[in-house]
């Protein structure tokens, strides 16, 4: 809340006016804040309700899962609400169970945190996941549920619907922080944006200029490819949501964004050579994770099985796997038509942008609309016509890194395709995401969350320095 938003809306009550049971809630609040502050004040206008929440606190705090983890969730619920009070109350709490400062900073900012703790990364991504999406995928679900038992993970919901409770308590009824206490989320701004400071820089490669960002960090280097009419910048709201610490590597295709437009048809192997020289020539000395979306994706997977050395992980997000023989005249009379056109005639995208995630996201969708618009239209026909001749293949069985493949639940190829494409592949492994085709713009957030938990779980001798 912003300083002119912090007068409670709400008074409270004439605690010599209450019965027993509520004046002891009364009473609890100044033991605890030192006056009539927290969310159970605004609920001793409904005696009877602020007794009965308060039973409920009491049994969720005899609950044996770990100070740690309630905490966890706690603070997450806290942040997506921006509940002022629920973060001043229990950041403190999480400091003392063992959440350390960074994770706490990066919580409070909306990105992933690292952590060593399993059950901490775990919980972190359950509760983020529920208060993102409303839902949580059976892969989480079924993590959470393996590490905690069917008991604590009941319980971890439960406190997370009790916390969500109370920060809307607070935040409908603007309860107060301590005078002179200023809002923890001051300054605070939801990572849409640039995430970083990012060094933008060219390359040549056979009279091609190629356009990439880069940010050092620490462990190995996240490659960034994005898809078909995207940029270097596609990634922006994913990588805002990963720790800062990260090293990252974007790379921008031939033909999009300021690099070299394509004047003539292009090859598959053109763009996982450029790939290749990317890394080469501005990637380090360390190790390297692939992360890829649509035929972004496909050049990553292209590129693990070509050209292996150094490359630790692979995250492959709906990848694009070709296209069918029997659909590629359509396809090419369609890409005549943009090219001549313009890419105004393509911009309904109503299979690989759905209604519902505009909905639930306009801002997402406004700015992906105008990006994609911005595209050069004769260059993102010539390559089209290259991307629905991809042919992995001979690729896939070759990929011997560890490889996580992300579908999309409202993406245009089916997630069963996702999931035969994962068992393919020698060290492959398959996430669901509720979204489409273009994941790093439709929910950026639960990408970020994949990509976190993946990159966390790759052997620790690839955690050298990146670029």
């Amino acid at each position: 809340m912003t300083a002119a938003t912090t007068r409670s809306r709400i008074s409270a009550p004439d605690p010599e006016a209450l019965a027993p049971e509520g004046r002891a809630v009364f009473d609890a609040a100044i033991r605890t804040f030192g006056a009539p502050l927290g969310p159970r004040i605004p609920l001793l206008h409904s005696p009877d309700l602020a007794v009965a929440w308060s039973k409920v606190g009491v049994a969720l705090r005899k609950s044996t899962l770990k100070p740690a983890l309630r905490e966890l969730a706690i603070l997450v619920v806290g942040q997506h609400w921006r509940a002022d009070f629920e973060w001043y109350a229990h950041a403190p709490k999480a400091a003392a169970a063992g959440v350390t400062e960074a994770q706490l900073e990066d919580i409070k900012n909306g990105r992933t945190p690292h952590f060593d703790d399993e059950e901490m990364r775990q919980v972190f991504a359950y509760c983020s996941e529920l208060v993102l999406t409303r839902q949580v995928s059976d892969a989480t679900y079924d993590a959470t549920k393996k590490l905690l038992g069917e008991r604590l993970i009941v319980e971890l919901t439960a406190l997370a619907g009790h916390f969500t409770n109370v920060a809307m308590t607070l935040n409908a009824h603007r309860v107060q922080l301590p005078t002179g206490v200023p809002s923890p989320f001051t300054g605070v701004v939801p990572p849409q944006g640039t995430p970083g400071l990012f060094r933008t820089g060219w390359f040549e490669r056979a009279g091609v200029a190629l356009r990439y960002r880069t940010r050092a960090g620490d462990g190995p280097t996240l490659v960034f490819v994005h898809e078909l009419g995207g940029t270097a910048e596609s990634w922006d709201g994913c990588i805002a949501h990963l720790p800062p610490t990260r090293a990252v590597l974007c790379m921008e295709w031939r033909g999009a964004g300021l690099s070299s437009k394509v004047q003539a048809p292009v090859q598959f192997d053109d763009i996982v050579q450029d790939l290749q020289q990317l890394l080469l020539q501005v990637g380090g000395a360390g190790t390297f994770v692939l992360v890829g979306v649509a035929a972004g994706a496909g050049v990553c997977l292209g590129m693990a099985a070509r050209h292996p050395a150094r490359i630790t992980g692979l995250v492959a997000t709906v990848p694009a796997l070709g296209t069918p023989v029997e659909q590629r005249a359509g396809m090419a009379q369609f890409a005549d038509t943009l090219e001549r056109e313009g890419m105004p005639f393509m911009m309904g995208m109503e299979r690989t942008y759905p209604d519902l995630l505009r909905h639930q996201h306009p801002e997402r969708w406004a700015d992906f609309r105008l990006r994609y618009l911005g595209n050069d239209s004769r260059s993102y026909a010539h390559l089209l016509r290259m991307v629905m001749t991809i042919d992995l293949s001979q690729d896939i069985p070759r990929v011997q890194c560890p490889t996580l493949v992300i579908g999309g639940t409202h993406d245009i190829r089916p997630v069963t395709l996702m999931q035969a494409l994962a068992a393919q592949l020698p060290k492959g492994r398959f996430e669901e995401v509720p979204a489409g085709h273009f994941m790093p713009s439709q929910a950026p957030d639960l990408l970020a969350l994949a990509i976190e938990r993946f990159v966390s779980a790759l052997p620790v001798a690839v955690a050298v320095e990146g670029v």
